[in-house]
């Protein structure tokens, strides 16, 4: 084994033992980053912006229940074999709340700035998100079934 498979295979290792940990970390950047965003908001307080702040204060516990759901997503994937057969169920309902979360957030930036993009693409929305959900959990289950998350 060489030096950089060496280096390739420790590097997988700590991003595996730390996944979990990274959804933490996101989820503290995330709060710190509105924070700000209210700092600066309340400083000009006649910007459209304040209808996307309001939207993310609004919604900032969609976030935290997504951050938890793919916390556990990924404690339950690090299971054995038998216990681990929810983590792509959870990893699904985790990326089609993502999808949701985000299309919801363009729809209120095409609200705000009066674009009219995304609102027309709105009935689409449900394919998406069942198709984010149903591919994700092909993937997760086939990933799963063959050893591949094991394997690292």
């Amino acid at each position: 084994m060489t030096a950089e498979e060496r280096w390739d295979r420790r590097l997988g290792e700590w991003e595996h033992r730390h996944r979990p940990l990274s959804h933490l970390v996101g989820l503290v950047v995330y709060l710190i980053v509105l924070g700000i965003l209210n700092l600066v908001a309340n400083a000009y307080p006649d910007s459209i912006w304040h209808g996307l702040i309001g939207f993310l204060n609004a919604t900032v516990w969609v976030v935290v229940v997504l951050a938890v759901i793919n916390l556990l997503a990924d404690l339950v994937l690090d299971l054995p074999f038998p216990t681990n057969l929810p983590g792509p169920l959870l990893r699904a309902v985790a990326a089609a709340a993502t999808a949701w979360y985000m299309v919801q957030l363009l729809f209120e930036i095409d609200r705000l700035f009066g674009l009219g993009i995304f609102l027309a693409l709105a009935p689409l929305a449900v394919l998406f998100y069942a198709a984010i959900f149903l591919l994700v959990l092909v993937g997760e289950s086939v990933r799963l079934f063959t050893g591949e998350r094991r394997a690292g």
